[in-house]
C-alpha cells in the first residue's frame, strides 16, 4: 500500500484525499493501541505470573477431582469461611487503620470478581483456595486475574451433598440469611436430586460430570458422563461402574474423525490449559450391573466437529 501511494499514479479528489488521510490517522492510532496492548499483555503474563497461575489452576483441578471422587470437602472450614467472605465481605471496624481499610476494600473488590465466575466457578474457588491465598496483599493482581480468566468453568457440575448441606445451613443463619446475593447463588445451585431430572437449558456444559440413580447415591458422586445422558438413563438401570480419565495417548485409537473431534472440545482445551494432565475426561463410560444391558460410552467433542459427525452418520433429532 505504501509503495502504491509513493509510486502509483494516483489522482485522488480533495474528498478522496481527506478520506485517505482520516484512514491513515485511524490506522496509526490502531497500530499504537495494538503495540500498547501487546506491551501490557507482556507485563500481565510474565513467566512468574504464568508459573504461579498454573500452580493455582492445578490446585483447583486437583480439588475438583478430589470432590468428585471422594464426595467430601478436604477442608470444610475453608469452604465455609470463603463463602461467608465472598458474600459478607471482611468485617469493618472503626479502629481500622487507613492501610487496613484499603486492604479490606481490595478484598471486597476481589470477592465481587470471584462471584462473577458463576455458580460452579465460585463454588470450586471456595473449596480450592484458603482466603489467605487470594488476599490482595499476598496474591499479586496479575496472578489473581490469570487464575480468574482460566478457572471459569461455564458449566453445570454435580457437587457432593456435603456442599449443598453447608450452603443450605449458611442460608438459614446470619449473616447470609438476609443476603440477597447469597440467596440468589443458593437458588442457582442445583441439588443432586434436581440435577438427576433436569439440566438448566441456559447453562453451557464445559465439563462432563456424573449423575447417578437415587438408589446408588450412597456410593457418592464420581466423574462419569454428561448430565443429559444420565438424566435419560432408565430408573431401573443400576450403574455398577463409572469410567473416566482416559490416557491422552489412547485418543488416536478412536480413529481420525473422532480423535480430531475430541481434541476440538472445550473440555480438552481446558485440560491442556491447566497443564500437567496425562488423562482426559473427554471419554467416559457407564457399566450397568446387569450384564444383559449395554455399556454406554460417551465422548465430549467440539461443536463444529460434532456437527460434522452428526451429519456424516446421518443422525436425526428426537
Amino acid at each position: 500500500m505504501i509503495e502504491t501511494l509513493r509510486h502509483g499514479k494516483l489522482q485522488p479528489t480533495q474528498e478522496e484525499y481527506k478520506a485517505l488521510e482520516a484512514a491513515s490517522l485511524k490506522l496509526a492510532k490502531s497500530a499504537t493501541n495494538f503495540s500498547e496492548e501487546v506491551q501490557a499483555l507482556g507485563k500481565r503474563r510474565t513467566e512468574t505470573v504464568y508459573m504461579e497461575g498454573r500452580k493455582l489452576l492445578s490446585t483447583a483441578e486437583s480439588t475438583r477431582h478430589g470432590l468428585i471422587t471422594s464426595s467430601r470437602l478436604k477442608n470444610r472450614a475453608t469452604f465455609i469461611r470463603n463463602i461467608q467472605l465472598l458474600f459478607g465481605g471482611p468485617k469493618e471496624s472503626k479502629l481500622d487503620s487507613a492501610a487496613i481499610k484499603a486492604r479490606k476494600r481490595l478484598t471486597r473488590e476481589r470477592c465481587e470478581q470471584i462471584r462473577s465466575l458463576g455458580t460452579d466457578g465460585m463454588t470450586l474457588w471456595a473449596a480450592a483456595f484458603a482466603p489467605s491465598q487470594w488476599e490482595a496483599n499476598l496474591l499479586p493482581k496479575p496472578t489473581f486475574e490469570y487464575v480468574l480468566e482460566f478457572l471459569e468453568l461455564q458449566g453445570t457440575q454435580l457437587w457432593p451433598s456435603e456442599i449443598y448441606d453447608i450452603l443450605t445451613s449458611l442460608g438459614e443463619e446470619e449473616p447470609l440469611q438476609n443476603s440477597p446475593k447469597f440467596q440468589e447463588y443458593l437458588n442457582a445451585v442445583d441439588t443432586p436430586s434436581n440435577q438427576q431430572g433436569k439440566l438448566a437449558p441456559e447453562r453451557k456444559r464445559r465439563r462432563v460430570e456424573g449423575v447417578h440413580p437415587s438408589d446408588d447415591q450412597s456410593r457418592g458422586a464420581s466423574r462419569s458422563t454428561s448430565a443429559d445422558l444420565a438424566a435419560e438413563i432408565p430408573k431401573h438401570r443400576q450403574i455398577e461402574y463409572r469410567y473416566s480419565e482416559a490416557p491422552i495417548t489412547s485418543i488416536p485409537l478412536l480413529g481420525e474423525n473422532f480423535s480430531d473431534a475430541v481434541q476440538s472440545s472445550k473440555q480438552w482445551e481446558w485440560e491442556r490449559i491447566i497443564g500437567g494432565l496425562l488423562t482426559t475426561d473427554c471419554v467416559n463410560a457407564l457399566a450397568p450391573k446387569d450384564r444383559n444391558q449395554d455399556i454406554s460410552i460417551t465422548l465430549s467433542v467440539g461443536f463444529e466437529k460434532g456437527t460434522q459427525l452428526i451429519e456424516k452418520f446421518g443422525l436425526v433429532p428426537r
